[in-house]
């Protein structure tokens, strides 16, 4: 039985791109999470854009009709940013969270 969330991150993959679950399947598990985030992230940048002309015409409606001038910002936020991921092996991941490494010899 396969985890939840890897059936999310297929479901996701499939919608997103149109590729078959074969293809899918064969990819790195994480080549599919690098994937999936630049998909989000893409996905956030398309859909800001989207509304950032409806907010255009609110901040120029709100500015004209206050003393206070708004920005865009003002209505829908801040573009969205990348998510920085940080890269930890296995090993350093596993030390951070108290698990003791047997030596290697």
């Amino acid at each position: 039985m396969s985890h939840p969330v890897s059936n999310q991150l297929i479901a996701f993959l499939v919608r997103e791109t149109g590729w078959n679950l074969e293809y899918i399947g064969k990819l790195p598990v994480d080549e599919a999470l690098a994937l999936a985030a630049e998909l989000r992230h893409q996905k956030s940048v398309e859909e800001y854009n989207a509304i950032a002309n409806f907010a255009m015409l609110m901040t120029m409606y709100a500015s004209a009709h206050s003393r206070r001038s708004y920005r865009l910002e003002d209505f829908i936020g801040p573009p969205p940013q990348r998510q920085k991921e940080e890269e930890q092996d296995l090993w350093t991941g596993a030390e951070a969270n108290g698990i003791k490494i047997p030596s290697q010899r």
